[in-house]
C-alpha cells in the first residue's frame, strides 16, 4: 500500500515534523502510511484575530515569544482589515507593534522570509517593516503603497536569541498606517517528505525549478536494536514525475523485537537533513538476551563477557555497576565509556578511577545485568611509577630516561610515551623546548602523573611549536570550525596530572598584538599556555598547576577570543551528530602560585557547550537566552589562588560553567588593555563561587588600546546563583565597583558585594551599574571611597533597569569628587538602609542613611597590596560604630579579620576594635624549657610531635614579636600548652616513680580546691589521681604502669578548667539593687529590672561561660547607664553614690570577652568545595573588646597552667641532671 502525499495548502513551510502510523497488514511484512510534515507559521496571531494578544510593552521584563507588544499607541481595530476582521494600526512617531519569534523553532543557518502585508495613508512618511536580532544586522523595507502589499525580507538565522518582527514610525505625522497577516516561515526547495521502509518520496516545492533526481540526496539509517550504530543507505531511484521524487533503498528484515527505525535524508543543496521514523514489527522468533558468565575488573576498567550475542545489542543503561572497599557498602561506580564487541559478545566498562592509598584495598566489583548480580574483586595497590628526566641538550631519546645521565631529549619521545599513575616526567632546569607538549595517560586519586624540573638553575622553558588545526571547538553555544591552534601544553580527556615548576613562553605576543582595538588582529590562531580538553567523556577529574609562568600567547581579540590566553579549560561536543554527545565536565582543578602575564583575551577561562540552565530551587530563569547542547553541566571544585595575573588584553580571571569555586589571594592588574568589555576577574553562569582576599587594580589601565565598557574590579555577571564577593581590595579600575551584568534574558540570583574597600575606582559607568533582571542581590558592608573631579554618576541606572529585592545596607560612601552626580537611587525597587554619605548632594530617604564623616582613620591613604588599608579602620569617636544592621550568615569577620559575634554590627568594612595586648611570657619560658629537651633515644613519632610542636610556638613567637595582628591570645595559649605537653612525653627511661609522686602532690594541692573549678573534667581527673595513687602504692608496679599514670594524671590536670569570674557581675547586681525605684522614671527602670532579672539568672547558672557573664554584665551596665531620673528628683537614692552625688565610676567596671577570632582565609585547605563554604561563614567567636574594655590574656586554668609548668620544669630538671 502506498502512503498517501498530501498537498500543502500554504505555500511556504518553516519546519517539518512526522508521524508514521502502522497500518494492518501480513505479519512479518511492513506496511506505512505517513502523515508529512506540517507547515508552521512562527508569528503568533498573525491576522489579530485573538482579542487578548496584544500587550503594551513591558519595561524591563522579557518578551514572551509569540505575543504582540505595542509602544506609543499601535491599537487593534475592526477595519482595514486585509483578511479576516482587524487589522493594526500604526497611528504616529514613534509608534511600534513587535513580535520576538521563539529561537528553539528556528535552525541555524537556514534561510527564512518574514512578509507583512500592509498600507500607509502617506508613502512620502518613514515607516518600517523589519527583522533584527536573528544573528546578522537589522533589516528594514519601508512601507510605501497606499494599498495593501506584501513586503518580504529574507534573514539567515544565525543568532543565540529570539529575533524580533516589528513595524515602527521613525516618523508619522497626520497619517495612518495598517498592517495584516504577518508571517515568517522557512524558505526550502522540499514541501514534503514521506519515509517508508525500503521507499522515500520527496514532494518539491511548485517553485522548485532544478533537477529532481536522487544525486541530489544522501541517507543514513539507525535502527532501535543498535541505537549506536549509524549505516549509510544506497539510495536508487525508483521515478521522477512532476515535482515528485520516489527513491528506494534496502528494505531492513523483521526481527525477534519490534524495531524503531530512523531514516535520515540529507538534502545536498541545502545541507539540510530530514528525518522519519517507522516501525517494524517483531517476526517472532525467539529473543536472545544479555547474561554475563564471566567478570574481570582493574581500577578503571571492567571487561563482561555474555554468554552470546544479544538480539538487541546491549547499551550502558542495560547495566548497573556498583563497587566497595573491604566489608562496606556498595556505591554506585561512574561509566565514563561503554563499548560492545559483537564478535566476542564482549561488554567493556570504562570506570571512573578509584582513590589509590598506601595500604592495599580489596575492591568488589558488582555488575548487575537483567536482575542477576555478577562479581568480581581485586586489590587496589599504590604503585610507585617511573621517573622520567629530559634533558635538551644531553639527553638521547635513545636512552631509557630512567636517570639524570640516561634522560631522553626531545619532546617527540615524551608525546609518544603513556605514562601510567605515580609516574613523573622532570626537564632539565635552564633548557629549552620548542613545541607542543601533549603527553598520554592518566593518573588515579591519590596517585596522579607529575611533570615539573629537577636540576639548578631557571625553570625549563617551553615555547609553542607550528599550528595545528582543531575542526571545530564550541565556544559558549557557537561552533567555530577548522580553526588554529597552538598550544603550550595539552591535554585531551586525560586526568590526574599536576604541572609544576615550568616557564611557558610565545615569542610572537608582540607580532600578534591587536592594531586598532577591539576586534581587530594580526593573528587568527587561539594560542594558549596550558590547554584542558575533553570531549564527550563524561566526568573528568585532577588538574594541579603550581608555580607556573605563563606568558606571550595571545589569539583574536574577540569575545570568542576568550578561548585564548593562560590556563584554558575547553569542553567539545560533536556539533555534527547529537547521538554521540556526552554531557562532559572537568573537576577538580587547582590553579596556584602561578604568574601570568602578556597574554591575550583571557588568564584563565573555561568554555562548554553545556549550558541551559533549568529552574530548581525556587530560582526560576524565566526567558533563557543562552541554551547550548543541553542541561548545564558544571565544571565542580575549582580552586585558583595566589597567583599574579598582569598585563592582559581582556579578563584577568573568568569563571564560566562552574560550580563550587574559590578564588582567593591572587593579585590582579594591567586587564582590559584591549578588549571591548572585559574586568579583573568575573562570574557566568556558574553557581556558588567566592572571590576573597583578592587584590584587583589598574583595569583598562591609562595605556589601553581598546574600548572601555565593565572594566570594574570584580564583576557579578549574569547567569549566577550564589556568588560572595568578600574581603577584597579594589583600587584605581577605570569602571565602577558594582555591578550584576544581568539582562532580560540571562538572570542571576544573590550575588552578594561584602566587606570589600574600593579606592579612586573611577566610575565609568557609574560607583553601582545598575543592570535588570537579578534577584536578592545584596550590597553590605563596604567602604567606597570615591575620588576624581570628572562628571559620573553615583547610581548608574541606564534607563531605570528593574531588578528584584535588592538591598544596599552598612555601607559607607565616602566621597571627594564635587562633580559626582546624585539624582536618582531607585527607591521604588532598591532597600537602602543603614549606610554613611560623605559629601553627597543627595542621599536616599531611608532615616537610617546617615549623612556625616564617617571619622576614617586616613581614608584614601591605601597603596599597592591589601594590607595597606589600614586607613579605613574607624576611628573611637566613628559614627558607624555599633550604627549597622545585624545581618545574617554575614561572613563571620570583616575586612580585617574581626570577628562578628556581638550583634553590634558597624557600618563599613571594619569592625571597630581596641587592640588587645598579647602576653607571651609562659610562651617564652615553655620555649626556654624546650631548648633543654635531649632527644636522644626518643622514639621518632614522639620526637617529631616535639619538634613540630617547638616550631609552632616559635613561629607564633616570632609573629608577635613583628606586630602581625592576625594572633591571638588563644593561639598563643595552646602553642605553650602543646609544647609543654609534648615534652612531658620525651622521657621516661627509669623505672622510678619520683616524677609520679611530683605530680600526685601538684594534684592533691588542686584536689583540695575542687570547688574553685567547673565540673566538665573533675570526674575524669578524681579518677585519674586516684588511680595514680594505686599505681604509686603499688610495689611491683612496671615502668609502663607508672608512666600511663603519670601521663594519665597530667592529662586530667590539664583539663581542668577554674569556673568563670562572676566578680564583676556580682557587683553589678548589687548596685542595682541598691538603687530607689521611686527615683527613676519608670520605664527606664522597667529596662533596668528587666536586665537585673536577667543578670541574677546567669549569677545563679553553675553553667554559665564567661561569655554568657560578661554579656549579661554589659547589659545590666548599660541599663543602669540609661536610667533617667524621675522629675523633680535632683539625685538618685543609690547607696552607691559617689560624693558629688553621680554614680559610681566603676559601674559597669571592665569587661573580659573570648579571645577567638575566625578566619575566612582557606588557603591551607585542600578541599576547595570545603573552603568555599567556610568562607561564607566563617567566624563564630567573640567580638574584640571596644574601647574601655581590659582584656584577661590568661583565659586558661591558672591553677592548671602552674601545674603544667611545675612538672615539665622538674622532668627538665631531672633530664640536665643526666
Amino acid at each position: 500500500m502506498k502512503g498517501k502525499v498530501v498537498k500543502k495548502l500554504s505555500a511556504i513551510i518553516l519546519g517539518f515534523c512526522m508521524a508514521v502510523t502502522l497500518l494492518p497488514g501480513i505479519p512479518g511484512k511492513t506496511v506505512q502510511a505517513a502523515q508529512p510534515y506540517e507547515t508552521e507559521n512562527l508569528v503568533g496571531d498573525p491576522s489579530f484575530e485573538d482579542d487578548n494578544n496584544v500587550t503594551l510593552k513591558p519595561e524591563g521584563i522579557p518578551y514572551e515569544p509569540g505575543v504582540w507588544y505595542s509602544y506609543a499607541g499601535p491599537e487593534k481595530v475592526k477595519e482595514e482589515a486585509h483578511t479576516g476582521n482587524a487589522s493594526i494600526l500604526i497611528p504616529r512617531t514613534d509608534s511600534a507593534i513587535e513580535q520576538d519569534l521563539d529561537k528553539d523553532k528556528l535552525i541555524q543557518n537556514e534561510v527564512y522570509t518574514a512578509k507583512v502585508w500592509a498600507k500607509t495613508e502617506d508613502p512620502s512618511q518613514s515607516v518600517y517593516f523589519g527583522v533584527k536580532n536573528f544573528g546578522g544586522n537589522e533589516i528594514k523595507v519601508k512601507i510605501d503603497s497606499t494599498e495593501y502589499k506584501e513586503y518580504m525580507i529574507p534573514f539567515t538565522y544565525t543568532g543565540d536569541s529570539n529575533p524580533r518582527i516589528y513595524i515602527w514610525a521613525e516618523m508619522l505625522d497626520g497619517a495612518k498606517v495598517y498592517a495584516d497577516d504577518f508571517s515568517v516561515v522557512l524558505s526550502t526547495d522540499i514541501e514534503n517528505i514521506l519515509f517508508e521502509n525500503g521507499k522515500i518520496t520527496v514532494q518539491f516545492s511548485d517553485e522548485y525549478s532544478g533537477e529532481i533526481s536522487e544525486a541530489l540526496f544522501s541517507g543514513t539509517v539507525t535502527n532501535s536494536m543498535n541505537p549506536d550504530e549509524v549505516s549509510e543507505i544506497a539510495l536508487e531511484k525508483v521515478s521522477a514525475e512532476g515535482k515528485t521524487l520516489v527513491l528506494s533503498y534496502p528494505e531492513i528484515a523483521a526481527a525477534p523485537v519490534d524495531q524503531q527505525i530512523t531514516v535520515s535524508l540529507k538534502y545536498k543543496t541545502s545541507g539540510r537533513t530530514y528525518k522519519g521514523d517507522f516501525v517494524i514489527p517483531a517476526n517472532g522468533e525467539p529473543v536472545v538476551q544479555a547474561k554475563i558468565v564471566s567478570l574481570t575488573a582493574e581500577n578503571g576498567l571492567i571487561t563482561a563477557a555474555l554468554e552470546a550475542d544479544p538480539t538487541v545489542t546491549p547499551k550502558k543503561d542495560d547495566f548497573g555497576v556498583q563497587y566497595r572497599i573491604g566489608d562496606g557498602e556498595y556505591t554506585s561506580l561512574a561509566v565514563k565509556d561503554f563499548s560492545y564487541d559483537k564478535t566476542t559478545a564482549t561488554v567493556t566498562f570504562t570506570v571512573q578511577t578509584l582513590e589509590v592509598k598506601p595500604e592495599s584495598q580489596t575492591v568488589t566489583i558488582k555488575v548487575t545485568c537483567g536482575g542477576i548480580d555478577t562479581e568480581t574483586t581485586y586489590e587496589l595497590v599504590l604503585e610507585e611509577g617511573n621517573y622520567y628526566y629530559v634533558d635538551a641538550t644531553e639527553g638521547s631519546d635513545e636512552n631509557d630516561g630512567l636517570t639524570p645521565e640516561t634522560a631522553w631529549k626531545s619532546l617527540d619521545k615524551v608525546n609518544q610515551t603513556t605514562f601510567a599513575p605515580g609516574d613523573h616526567i622532570l626537564f632539565q632546569c635552564g633548557e629549552t623546548w620548542t613545541g607542543e607538549l601533549m603527553p598520554k595517560g592518566s593518573g588515579i586519586k591519590g596517585n596522579p602523573i607529575v611533570i615539573s624540573s629537577y636540576g639548578e638553575g631557571d625553570k625549563p622553558l617551553f615555547m609553542p611549536g607550528e599550528d595545528r588545526v582543531l575542526s571545530y571547538f564550541n565556544v559558549a553555544n557557537d561552533v567555530l570550525r577548522d580553526k588554529k591552534i597552538n598550544n603550550g601544553i595539552s591535554f585531551y580527556n586525560q586526568e590526574y596530572w599536576e604541572i609544576r615548576n615550568l616557564e611557558l613562553y610565545d615569542p610572537d605576543f608582540d607580532e600578534n598584538r591587536p592594531t586598532e582595538g577591539y576586534g581587530q588582529k594580526a593573528s587568527d590562531v587561539y594560542r594558549r599556555a596550558i590547554n584542558l580538553i575533553a570531549e564527550d567523556a563524561g566526568d573528568l577529574y585532577g588538574f594541579t598547576i603550581d608555580n607556573v609562568t605563563m606568558h606571550g600567547f595571545r589569539g583574536p581579540n574577540s569575545n570568542r577570543g576568550k578561548s585564548s590566553g593562560g590556563v584554558i579549560v575547553t569542553i567539545l561536543s560533536d556539533p555534527d551528530n547529537e547521538a554521540n554527545r556526552v554531557p562532559t565536565a572537568i573537576h577538580d582543578i587547582t590553579v596556584t602560585n602561578c604568574e601570568m602575564y602578556d597574554l591575550g583575551r583571557s588568564g584563565f577561562n573555561f568554555s562548554s557547550p553545556w549550558t541551559t540552565r533549568e529552574d530548581v530551587e525556587g530560582d526560576e530563569w524565566g526567558l533563557f537566552g543562552y541554551a547550548g547542547y543541553g542541561a548545564w553541566k558544571p565544571c565542580e571544585n575549582i580552586y585558583i589562588a595566589n597567583n599574579i595575573i598582569h598585563d592582559i588584553d581582556g579578563d584577568g580571571i573568568l569563571i564560566d560553567g562552574c560550580k563550587d569555586v574559590l578564588v582567593e589571594h591572587n593579585v590582579v592588574y594591567r586587564t582590559a588593555r584591549y578588549a571591548e568589555m572585559a574586568v579583573g576577574m568575573f562570574n557566568w553562569n556558574s553557581d556558588n563561587t567566592v572571590f576573597q582576599f583578592n587584590e584587583v587594580y589598574d583595569t583598562c589601565p591609562s595605556d589601553y588600546e581598546g574600548e572601555t565598557n565593565d572594566a570594574q574590579g570584580i564583576e557579578i555577571d549574569a547567569l549566577n546563583r550564589d556568588t560572595w564577593v568578600q574581603y577584597n581590595y579594589m583600587h584605581d579600575n577605570r569602571g565602577g565597583v558594582f555591578m550584576w551584568c544581568s539582562t532580560a534574558d540571562l538572570r542571576g540570583f544573590r550575588g552578594i558585594y561584602r566587606y570589600n574597600i574600593s579606592q579612586n575606582d573611577g566610575n565609568l559607568h557609574g560607583v553601582i551599574d545598575w543592570r535588570p533582571n537579578h534577584v536578592d542581590s545584596a550590597v553590605y558592608n563596604n567602604t567606597i571611597y570615591i575620588s576624581g573631579d570628572d562628571y559620573v554618576q553615583f547610581l548608574n541606572t541606564n534607563g531605570g533597569n528593574v531588578a528584584q529585592n535588592p538591598k544596599i545596607y552598612n555601607n559607607i560612601f565616602y566621597n571627594t569628587n564635587e562633580n559626582l552626580s546624585t539624582y536618582s537611587f531607585l527607591e521604588d525597587q532598591i532597600d537602602w538602609k543603614n549606610n554613611i554619605f560623605y559629601n553627597f548632594d543627595n542621599i536616599p530617604s531611608a532615616d537610617s542613611n546617615i549623612e556625616a564623616d564617617p571619622k576614617l582613620a586616613a581614608p584614601g591613604t591605601g597603596e599597592n597590596g591589601i594590607d595597606s588599608v589600614d586607613g579605613y579602620k574607624l576611628l573611637e569617636d566613628s559614627p558607624a560604630i555599633d550604627a549597622g544592621i545585624e545581618i545574617e550568615d554575614n561572613g563571620g569577620r570583616d575586612y580585617f579579620g574581626t570577628a562578628l559575634t556581638d550583634g553590634q554590627t558597624d557600618i563599613g568594612a571594619a569592625e571597630y576594635t581596641v587592640e588587645k595586648p598579647i602576653s607571651t611570657a609562659v610562651l617564652e619560658y615553655a620555649i626556654e624549657l624546650a631548648g633543654g629537651v635531649n632527644t636522644d633515644g626518643v622514639i621518632d613519632t614522639v620526637k617529631e610531635n616535639f619538634e613540630n610542636a617547638l616550631q609552632n610556638a616559635q613561629d607564633i613567637l616570632a609573629k608577635v614579636q613583628s606586630g602581625d595582628a592576625s594572633v591571638t591570645q588563644n593561639q598563643v595559649d595552646n602553642a605553650w600548652r602543646n609544647l609543654i605537653k609534648a615534652m612531658q612525653y620525651m622521657e621516661f627511661k627509669e623505672a622510678n616513680k619520683d616524677d609520679l609522686a611530683k605530680v600526685i602532690a601538684l594534684a592533691e594541692e588542686m584536689n583540695g580546691k575542687l570547688d574553685k573549678y567547673l565540673d566538665e573534667g573533675k570526674a575524669a581527673f578524681t579518677t585519674a589521681l586516684t588511680e595514680a595513687k594505686e599505681v604509686y602504692e603499688n610495689e611491683i608496679a612496671t615502668q609502663e604502669e607508672v608512666t600511663s599514670a603519670w601521663q594519665n594524671l597530667l592529662d586530667a590536670m590539664a583539663n581542668m578548667m577554674l569556673k568563670p569570674d562572676k566578680a564583676l557581675l556580682e557587683d553589678l547586681i548589687a548596685q542595682a539593687e541598691g538603687l530607689n525605684e521611686a527615683d527613676y522614671e519608670a520605664q527606664s527602670f522597667a529596662v533596668m529590672r528587666t536586665a537585673l532579672a536577667a543578670a541574677k539568672e546567669v549569677f545563679d547558672n553553675v553553667d554559665a561561660d564567661q561569655e554568657e557573664i560578661d554579656a549579661s554584665a554589659a547589659a545590666l551596665k548599660d541599663a543602669i547607664a540609661k536610667l533617667t531620673l524621675s522629675a523633680g528628683t535632683d539625685q538618685p537614692g543609690n547607696n552607691d553614690q559617689t560624693e558629688n552625688g553621680g554614680q559610681s565610676d566603676n559601674i559597669g567596671g571592665s569587661k573580659t570577652e573570648g579571645q577567638t577570632v575566625a578566619s575566612a582565609d582557606k588557603s591551607n585547605s585542600t578541599s576547595t568545595a570545603g573552603k568555599a563554604s567556610s568562607a561564607q561563614n566563617s567566624g563564630s567567636a567573640a567580638k574584640a573588646t571596644k574601647t574601655g574594655d581590659e582584656a584577661n590574656v590568661f583565659p586558661i586554668a591558672a591553677a592548671a597552667s602552674v601545674a603544667l609548668l611545675a612538672s615539665a620544669a622538674l622532668v627538665m630538671l631531672r633530664i640536665k641532671k643526666r
